[in-house]
């Protein structure tokens, strides 16, 4: 799914993803009208009305091209495409701000425009989709965004071409991908899957169709139930601790915490722990979701990421000397509390079928957890207290 906006609607994060040059934004856009211009993207100084980039159009430039905009002052400047854009719609929409005096703009992969003039805008400070989020909020979008990204480097002309034609930008120069919003509309704040900078309702923008996008093999999205849907099925398994088994490297350990059996997840290796139980005969085959209660051992700051996988386990199907667990389904950027031991619920979900390896009721099943401490920045041990399996109605 996508977001789709009326003005007045925003997702915005308080901080700046990127405060110079180079920086690329990009996203899918679809707009309801042309005639009131819009930003898509934009990075914005939040004290002043004249310290931005952004991606966008203006809607009375003829043909409504799309451009990106550098405003330092009464230094602002546009690199405008050669072509524009078309209502109701899908277009891609890209900007890059190579320096101070180069910047280019994007339609649909082509149609590059540039500029050349000096521009360099202090004090950004603050991150928003469908709007300029600086001291006076304005140019409000009307219409759909989806895929939103930013790098900090400027994509060449082949790799914008490659975003035009579909493709994730997780296939684009990913060393220098350092925020990236899918914006399927499942939860608030809308998860970066990338860096630490999710994106807040302001107020909620709608979800609307997603355009097409293609992704890496094995890539998915964080599994979220619909807004008109919730995990408030039958509780179908839950774990404490001590029913963890333990993996043959890098697994968790058994610790204790004031009383609380805990199992505790390093913060420089990824380590894993396996539960295993059968599903009920209840279940109804509507998905999973797999509930992580957990804590920092010592963190007041930082984000900690969570993976999960299923094995499905039958008779004279599978080898238990092997593992054949489904693709890891990621919890991405979730902050952890100020307060170092206070519990979090985690939520990873999954579809029924191959996304769960196939488990059905009656089916022995195995469920792997890990911390992608890799990826994380909380620092300290992550402490998990007790999972649930629920299914998903």
């Amino acid at each position: 799914m996508a977001r789709d906006f009326v003005p007045n609607d925003a997702l915005s994060n308080a901080a700046a993803v990127l405060t110079a040059t180079p920086i690329t934004m990009a996203c899918w856009v679809w707009t309801d009208q042309v005639t009131d211009g819009a930003a898509f993207m934009s990075l914005a100084n939040g004290g002043t009305v004249d310290d931005y980039f952004f991606l966008g159009f203006y809607g009375h430039i003829g043909g409504d091209p799309i451009t990106a905009n550098t405003r330092q002052g009464a230094n602002n400047y546009d690199a405008m495409t050669s072509t524009g854009m078309s209502v109701n719609t899908w277009h891609h929409a890209c900007a890059v701000f190579a320096s101070p005096t180069s910047r280019a703009s994007y339609i649909d992969g082509g149609s590059k425009g540039t500029n050349a003039s000096s521009s360099t805008p202090v004090g950004i400070s603050r991150t928003a989709i469908g709007l300029i989020w600086d001291s006076s909020p304005a140019y409000f979008h009307d219409g759909r965004i989806a895929e939103a990204a930013i790098w900090n480097a400027a994509l060449t002309d082949a790799e914008v071409a490659i975003l035009g034609k579909g493709y994730s930008p997780l296939f684009v120069r990913p060393q220098s991908l350092v925020a990236y919003w899918p914006l399927i509309g499942r939860t608030n704040p809308e998860i970066d899957i990338i860096g630490t900078y999710p994106m807040t309702e302001n107020p909620a923008p709608n979800v609307a169709a997603h355009p097409p996008i293609m992704r890496p093999n094995g890539y998915r999205l964080i599994k979220y139930p619909s807004r008109t849907s919730s995990a408030s099925g039958p509780t179908l398994a839950a774990f404490v601790p001590v029913d963890g088994i333990v993996t043959t490297a890098n697994y968790a350990t058994m610790g204790a915490r004031n009383g609380h059996r805990v199992l505790n997840f390093d913060d420089t290796s990824n380590e894993f722990i396996v539960f295993s139980s059968n599903m009920p005969s209840n279940y109804s085959g509507n998905g999973i979701a797999v509930h992580i209660y957990a804590s920092a051992a010592s963190a007041t700051s930082g984000i900690v990421r969570w993976g999960a996988s299923v094995e499905r386990v039958t008779n004279e199907i599978i080898d238990i000397d092997g593992d054949s667990f489904s693709p890891s389904n990621n919890v991405h950027a979730i902050d952890v509390p100020a307060t170092s031991g206070q519990l979090q619920k985690f939520s990873i979900f999954f579809e029924n079928g191959a996304d769960m390896d196939s488990v059905v009721a009656g089916d022995q099943f195995r469920l792997k957890i890990f911390r992608d401490a890799v990826s994380d920045t909380a620092t300290g041990d992550a402490e998990i207290h007790n999972v649930e399996v629920q299914e998903v109605s």
